[in-house]
């Protein structure tokens, strides 16, 4: 669990820098399925949960990324788009 947290954590923050430069939602929008993806590939070559990594990636991208990173526009976006997918 402690692999998954931490690869998790650090794809999350890897994808959050490239979002505070970004000022479009599509790109945004595919930056954070690559991050999902990419948590879960990071954690299963670590040996980690790659379930536990993609939740600690979502959970930093959705609480800290959509604040600090992302425009009210990008922010609706995402989330209706996260809205969606999970339906």
């Amino acid at each position: 669990m402690v692999v998954g947290v931490a690869a998790g954590a650090l794809v999350g923050f890897v994808a959050h820098r490239p979002m505070a430069t970004l000022d479009d939602h599509r790109v945004e929008i595919t930056l954070s399925l690559v991050t999902a993806y990419g948590a879960y590939l990071l954690a299963g070559e670590l040996h980690g949960s790659g379930v536990i990594a993609v939740v600690a990636a979502g959970l930093l991208i959705g609480n800290y990324g959509t604040h600090f990173a992302m425009s009210a526009s990008s922010r609706v976006a995402l989330i209706e788009f996260w809205d969606v997918l999970a339906f």
